[in-house]
């Protein structure tokens, strides 16, 4: 993601986090959460966004993700909760 042309709009949050800032001790998380800044909250955009960081070159031939589904997770006057699933 940080060669990515969403570096910066993706900010790392919830559980990962907790558990990367307390250097890996504790119970790990299986789900990552991101805020996205500056990206729209639209099923089409994430997936689109995924997609292409997916597909962003970071010379390591050993490791590959692909777009598995996306959905709705919850939708707030305030703010929307999308899931978006890797295989």
């Amino acid at each position: 993601m940080q060669l990515s042309q969403y570096s910066g709009k993706l900010i790392l949050k919830g559980g990962l986090l907790l558990y990367s800032l307390s250097r890996f001790t504790g119970r790990p998380t299986m789900d990552v959460g991101f805020l996205a800044k500056s990206i729209r909250s639209e099923l089409a955009s994430l997936e689109k966004g995924v997609r292409e960081i997916t597909e962003t070159s970071t010379g390591n031939d050993y490791i590959s993700f692909e777009v598995a589904g996306a959905s709705p997770i919850a939708e707030m006057e305030w703010r929307s909760a999308l899931g978006l699933g890797l295989s």
